[in-house]
C-alpha cells in the first residue's frame, strides 16, 4: 500500500465509517481530526468519492483556494466500506477463506478442525489469481449453477 493510502485515506475513511449518517463533514474539521494537512485531505476526499470510496459529491466552494470550507458526504460508498471491513471484500476466494475458518472456529471436533485449519492454510498460500477462480468455481456450484 501507498503511504498517502495509510496515512491520509484510510484515517479519513475511519472517521467518516465512526461517524457515519446524514449531513457531511468540512475538510477543515476532518484535517483538524486527524492532524492532516488540509490540502491533503482535500486531495484525498476528491479521489475518494470519484471512486466509491465516499458516497456522495465532494463539494468544492468559491473560497479563493482554501480548501478548509469544501464538504464531503459522511456516508461511504461499497469501496469504503470494504476498506474499512465493515463489509467483505467481494474477492471469492477471500469468502471460502472465511467460511473455511469460520467452520474451524465453531466445529467442537479436533480431526475436523485440524482439516479445516490445513485447507484454509493450504488456500491462503495459493496465488490470489488461482484463489479467485478457485473460489468463483467453489461458489458457482454452491449456488447449483452449471
Amino acid at each position: 500500500m501507498s503511504e498517502t493510502w495509510e496515512r491520509v485515506a484510510l484515517p479519513v475513511l475511519r472517521w467518516i465509517s465512526e461517524y457515519e449518517g446524514i449531513g457531511s463533514v468540512s475538510v477543515g474539521e476532518l484535517a483538524n481530526e486527524l492532524a492532516l494537512d488540509p490540502w491533503e485531505v482535500a486531495n484525498e476526499l476528491d479521489r475518494l468519492t470519484n471512486e466509491n470510496y465516499i458516497a456522495g459529491d465532494f463539494t468544492k466552494t468559491g473560497t479563493g483556494g482554501d480548501p478548509r470550507p469544501w464538504f464531503a458526504p459522511k456516508r461511504l460508498g461499497a469501496n469504503g466500506a470494504r476498506a474499512v471491513g465493515m463489509w467483505p471484500s467481494g474477492n471469492t476466494g477471500d469468502v471460502l477463506l472465511d467460511v473455511l475458518r469460520a467452520l474451524e472456529e465453531s466445529t467442537p471436533d479436533p480431526d475436523q478442525k485440524t482439516r479445516l485449519k490445513r485447507a484454509a492454510d493450504a488456500l491462503g498460500g495459493m496465488t490470489r489469481d488461482l484463489l479467485v477462480d478457485l473460489g468463483a468455481s467453489f461458489l458457482k456450484q454452491a449456488a447449483g449453477l452449471p
